[in-house]
Formats: structure tokens, sequence, C-alpha cells
């Protein structure tokens, strides 16, 4: 099987709304499909951000990043990079796709300028990819109450970019 890693079309949006229902499950997955294609057409979109893994011609997998709000502790509001979110096709999760995606996202991101990106998400599964804690650099995401702080990470991208420490407000889209 051949898996090739591209950037999105608008012809995969709804593959990619069925890969993430399927990912997140029948709990979260109709949420989290809205949240993605709120992104889109929002006003934090990075379009050439969003990728999706195909295998054998068929949506895989998707990963995209966004804008998000962050409001420094003077008081000023700017925006970082936030990754979010990482669908596998249940059938298709293990086999290093969701890792490929990852690791291309980041490399655009490189590619482009990003100097950091932030995520919520396992401290296992992106500690790999270099993610740390976001609370060390004095960044603070909105996670869940019953989450563990540790899900709020960072990656830098560029060491010679200050990050603004402070309290990163999800858009309203984002459950």
């Amino acid at each position: 099987m051949t898996v090739s890693i591209r950037r999105a079309t608008p012809s995969d949006y709804d593959a990619i709304d069925d890969v993430v229902r399927e990912a997140f499950g029948p709990d979260e997955g109709p949420a989290v499909a809205t949240m993605v294609r709120s992104i889109r057409t929002g006003e934090f979109v990075c379009p050439d951000h969003e990728l999706v893994a195909e295998e054998d011609g068929q949506v895989v997998g998707q990963v995209c990043l966004s804008g998000t709000p962050v409001r420094a502790q003077d008081g000023t509001v700017g925006t970082i990079t936030m990754l979010s979110p990482l669908a596998v096709r249940p059938g298709s999760q293990g086999t290093g796709i969701g890792s490929a995606l990852v690791r291309a996202v980041l490399h655009a991101a490189t590619h482009d300028g990003v100097p950091f990106v932030v995520l919520e998400g396992s401290p296992q599964y992106y500690g790999r990819f270099g993610f740390g804690r976001a609370a060390a650099y004095g960044l603070h995401l909105p996670i869940p109450d019953w989450a563990p702080p540790e899900v709020a990470q960072i990656l830098v991208l560029d060491s010679g970019a200050p990050v603004p420490a402070g309290q990163v407000a999800y858009p309203a889209y984002v459950p």
C-alpha cells in the first residue's frame, strides 16, 4: 500500500469529515469534524497547512495548523499557531501515518517561518516530535479540568523567536 501526504483540497473535505468522525468516535467525532470545517472558514485559517494522508487513493488521515489568539500578560493580544486536530482512520492507526502527518506539517511550518506550534495532546505521543510543556514558557492553554496540565504543549521551531507568555483563548468554534 502506498501512502502519500499532500495539501488538502476542497474535494477532500467530505472524506476528511468521515476520517475525523471515525477517529474521534461517535461521542466526539461529529463536534470535531464541525470544528475542522469551522477552522477552514474562520479568521485564523492556514490553508497551506492542512494536510491529508492518502492511501491507495483514499483519505485516511488529516492534520492542520491554524491560528489562535493569545492574551499576553501585558494585555496585548496576538496570534499563535496551533496544531489541531490530528486524525487517522481507525483501520490505519498504528501504521505511522499520524507521525508522518505531524512531521510533514511541522516541516511546512518551519519552512514558512512559523516560530512555534502549540497543541493539546498526549505528551507521550507528541514528545517524540520535541513538544514539551507550554507552561514552561508561561503559556497556558484552556485544557479541560479532567486533563493533566502536561497536555498543553509547545514546540519551538525558531529558537530566536520569543514565546508570548499568556493565556491562549481558543476561537469560538473550538469546543
